[in-house]
């Protein structure tokens, strides 16, 4: 088997007795352009007394920890109508009248959930497909940190205030215990193709 060859030798050596007729040329190696993807801006006084707000990233310490249950979402898109005489203004049926409790116990589920004692499945019926995903994804994250949260008192609705801004649309604010302390909550629920929907959820 053949030597490797010798990386510091000429790869072509002249035969004995003979010469070569000029000394090799070097290979010039051209230096790379020297160039900017994006032009620097020449100094504005305007632009440098300009008061600019400083993007920060939320932290968390002790005193300030990540709050699992704070959450907020709404439908970006209005809703569409079943049918074409359907208006979100006509009379609402007696029989689908959506009474306080049951928002409250919405909220309580959503809390529930967010704490990891309760599968997402369980509003998938109320909540419009949008509030659901950034419902189940909230729940998913705060599962990843910190885990199901330890079994304390069960989260109860204490107060519900309704607004009703149109006959087929409700607006709701919600004070509820969530096992260690009050919080607020605020809705919006909208009578969509014959149901109830939650197009908006907030809880602080």
């Amino acid at each position: 088997m053949n030597a490797l060859l010798d990386v510091r030798q000429p790869l072509a050596q002249p035969a004995p007795g003979r010469t070569l007729s000029s000394p090799p040329t070097p290979i010039r190696v051209a230096r790379p352009p020297r160039f900017t993807l994006v032009p620097i801006p020449e100094e504005d006084e305007r632009y440098l007394q300009m008061d600019t707000p400083t993007m920060e990233f939320p932290r968390t310490s002790p005193k300030r920890p990540w709050d699992r249950l704070a959450f907020a979402s709404q439908q970006e898109k209005i809703a569409l109508w079943a049918d074409e005489d359907y208006h979100p203004g006509d009379p609402l049926p007696e029989q689908m009248r959506l009474p306080s409790a049951a928002i409250g116990q919405i909220v309580v589920h959503a809390i529930e959930i967010l704490l990891g004692h309760r599968p997402p499945s369980h509003l998938r019926n109320w909540l419009s497909p949008q509030v659901f995903e950034s419902l189940v994804r909230r729940a998913g994250l705060a599962i990843r940190i910190k885990g199901r949260a330890p079994k304390g008192k069960t989260p109860r609705a204490l107060r519900t205030q309704l607004c009703h801004p149109s006959e087929r649309a409700i607006e709701a604010a919600v004070v509820v215990h969530d096992g260690h302390g009050v919080r607020a909550a605020a809705l919006r629920a909208e009578f969509i193709r014959k149901r109830w929907r939650i197009v908006a959820l907030e809880i602080a």
